[in-house]
């Protein structure tokens, strides 16, 4: 009898010892592979998550650097040699009381220049000036002619003398006067200045505009 309850009991420890090499363990060769394989899953089965790629910041080499660096010094060269032939186009030079403009020294009007130098008020002031001098000298020249044609009719027809009555002819004393009035007038527009500003003045526009136009251009930064 104790040998049967020995056998049976040996028995059951060798079906249990082979059912348990059957089913896998978590701590078999095979789960704790997978463990180790994937320490954040709960079950052996489950796949490790996919690892974020790490974001590079891209830095400009060297030659890049230097390419860029070379293109930009060469559109600022470009442009401040188009500003310098702007300038020269348009920059204004006074000289003996006369404004010359661009490289080929144009001389320029007094009415241009005023314009130029962007001084619409002494334009208009030059040209009023300049219309009343030639209106003056217009009217001298009138009133000389008037003058010589009343002496010269005068003197042809000579006195108008009647007996007990001699009369002095009249027209060359109003020819004298009108060449007298003619003269004195031409005389005056002579003396008439067109320009509202004397030659220093004017040359220190001319600088102050040369000076703007330049800043302008960006010429002085």
């Amino acid at each position: 009898m104790k040998a049967f309850a020995s056998s049976f009991v040996l028995t059951s420890l060798l079906f249990s010892a082979a059912a348990s090499a059957q089913t896998p363990s978590t701590f078999g060769s095979q789960g704790f592979s997978k463990k180790l394989a994937c320490p954040t899953c709960e079950e052996p089965g489950q796949h490790p998550p996919t690892p974020e790629r790490p974001r590079f910041v891209q830095i400009p080499s060297a030659v890049t650097a230097a390419r860029r660096v070379s293109k930009r010094a060469a559109y600022v060269a470009e442009t401040l040699a188009l500003a310098a032939r702007e300038f020269r186009r348009n920059r204004i030079r006074f000289e003996d009381g006369l404004g010359y403009v661009g490289e080929s020294d144009e001389p320029l009007e007094a009415d241009a220049f005023y314009t130029a130098v962007e001084q619409p008020d002494l334009a208009a002031s030059y040209r009023h000036r300049k219309t009343f001098q030639r209106l003056t000298a217009a009217t001298a020249g009138v009133l000389a002619a008037a003058g010589v044609g009343f002496l010269f009719v005068g003197l042809t027809s000579g006195a108008q003398c009647q007996p007990g009555n001699c009369q002095t002819p009249i027209m060359p004393v109003i020819g004298g006067a009108l060449i007298v009035l003619g003269a004195g007038a031409g005389v005056g527009a002579s003396f008439i200045e067109p320009h509202p500003v004397d030659s220093q003045e004017r040359k220190q526009l001319t600088t102050q505009h040369n000076a703007a136009l330049r800043r302008k251009l960006g010429l002085d930064e």
